[in-house]
C-alpha cells in the first residue's frame, strides 16, 4: 500500500502555496547613451557605458557588435587629497594642560517621613 493523504488539497490552498512561484519581468530600462533597450545594472551592449563612463569599447562588425576590450580607466588623474596629520603630531603641537580632580562628596537620598 502506497502513502495516501487523508484529505485532497483545496483549490484555495495549492493556490497560496504556488502564489511565490509567479515569474517577473527583468529590469529593462533605455540606455542614456545611446537609447537602446538594455538590461537595469549592466553595461550597455551597444555603446559599452554604464552609469555615464565609458566602460568597455565596442567594435561594430555589420549588424553585429563585438566587445573589443575593456576601457582602462586612468588612476593618476585622480585628485590626490592631502592626509590629515597624526594625533600624535597634533598632541605635541598643543599645550598639555593639567588634569584636576574634584572630589565630591557621595550623595544619599534621604527618605522623608510618611
Amino acid at each position: 500500500m502506497a502513502i495516501v493523504p487523508q484529505r485532497r488539497t483545496s483549490k484555495t490552498r495549492k493556490r497560496q502555496r504556488r502564489s511565490h512561484q509567479a515569474l517577473t519581468t527583468p529590469g529593462i530600462m533605455v540606455c542614456p547613451n545611446c537609447g537602446e533597450v538594455k538590461l537595469a545594472h549592466v553595461v550597455c551592449p551597444s555603446c559599452g557605458f554604464y552609469d555615464g563612463k565609458k566602460v568597455i569599447n565596442i567594435k561594430v562588425s555589420g549588424e553585429e557588435s563585438v566587445v573589443e576590450e575593456k576601457v582602462k580607466t586612468d588612476k593618476t588623474s585622480k585628485k590626490k587629497v592631502a592626509k590629515a596629520p597624526k594625533k600624535a603630531a597634533i598632541d605635541e603641537k598643543a599645550p598639555k594642560k593639567a588634569k584636576s580632580v574634584d572630589k565630591k562628596a557621595p550623595t544619599t537620598k534621604q527618605k522623608s517621613p510618611k
